[in-house]
C-alpha cells in the first residue's frame, strides 16, 4: 500500500479574515481574464459545507470558467516539510463532479507539479465527461513517473 501525507484536509478554514480558503488556495479572482478558477464561494461560508466527503466538515469548491480565460486553476503554495514528496509515491485527491458542469468535451482536469528548479510536470486527472459524474471520484497520480524532482516540490 502506498504511503501518503495530507497536504490539506480543508477542515481548518473559517470565514474569519485571513483564514478563508482562498487565502491559501490561490485562484483567478483578481485576474479573471487570465485565470477563470475560483477556490471558494462568493459569500460566507466560503468553503463548501453541503458537499463533503466521509464525515468531513467542509470541502473546497472549485468553480471554473474558461472564457475569457484560457485556463482555470487554483494553486496551493507549499512550505517546509510539505515540499518533500519523495517518501510518498502517490498523490491522491478526490473531486466531486456535477451533471450541470458547463464546458466542452476538450475541457479536462489536470494537476501541475512544479519543482524548486521551476520544472513543471502535468498529469491528467479527469476528462470532461468524468467531471459530469455526480459524486466523489478518487484520483491517484504516481509521482515517480513525473519528470520533476519530487523531493523539492515548489
Amino acid at each position: 500500500m502506498a504511503s501518503f501525507k495530507i497536504l490539506d484536509d480543508f477542515e481548518n478554514y473559517t470565514d474569519e479574515e485571513g483564514s478563508e480558503i482562498f487565502m491559501t488556495w490561490l485562484d483567478g479572482f483578481d485576474d479573471p481574464a487570465t485565470n477563470g478558477g475560483l477556490s471558494s464561494h462568493n459569500v460566507p461560508p466560503f468553503a463548501e459545507q453541503g458537499i463533503t466527503r466521509n464525515n468531513s466538515f467542509q470541502s473546497m469548491p472549485f468553480r471554473y470558467s474558461n472564457g475569457p480565460a484560457r485556463n482555470s486553476e487554483v494553486t496551493l503554495p507549499l512550505q517546509g516539510e510539505d515540499r518533500d514528496w519523495s517518501a510518498d509515491a502517490l498523490l491522491r485527491f478526490w473531486y466531486h463532479g456535477q451533471e450541470t458542469n458547463a464546458g466542452s468535451p476538450s475541457d479536462q482536469l489536470f494537476v501541475h507539479i512544479t519543482d524548486a528548479a521551476g520544472k513543471t510536470a502535468t498529469a491528467p486527472a479527469a476528462l470532461f465527461d468524468e467531471l459530469l459524474t455526480s459524486g466523489w471520484t478518487q484520483v491517484d497520480i504516481d509521482l515517480r513517473v513525473l519528470d520533476v524532482d519530487i523531493s523539492q516540490v515548489a
